[in-house]
């Protein structure tokens, strides 16, 4: 009974981080200005660019880590959920021994 519980706790707690983690906020696009064709107006873009792909980066990082969450958190919960107790698996060993006693 308490590795059910302890498994149906860890699900529903994987679930409510996977959401969070889906709700975060990640940024915001990189604008590209011009400044009238010096060296500044190459360095803008570059690091606009290179923001841009941290963002895309960083929101595709966010989706694959929440859906690994929400499916390991959905097994945890399934697992605890739906799995045998180890009392009656212990029960039913004892009874099987006591019936080939009886047997004998």
């Amino acid at each position: 009974m308490k590795k059910k519980i302890t498994f149906s706790i860890i699900g529903v707690v994987g679930i409510i981080l996977a959401i969070v983690c889906l709700l975060q906020d990640v940024g915001k696009v990189a604008e590209i200005q011009y400044f009238g064709g010096d060296a500044y107006t190459g360095m803008q873009h570059a690091s606009a660019y290179t923001a841009n792909n941290v963002l895309a980066l960083t929101k595709l990082v966010k989706v694959g880590f929440s859906s690994l969450l929400v499916l390991l958190s959905l097994l945890s919960f399934g697992y605890g959920f739906f799995s045998d107790s180890e009392t009656k698996t212990i029960e039913n060993k004892e009874s099987e021994v006591t019936n080939e006693e009886k047997a004998d």
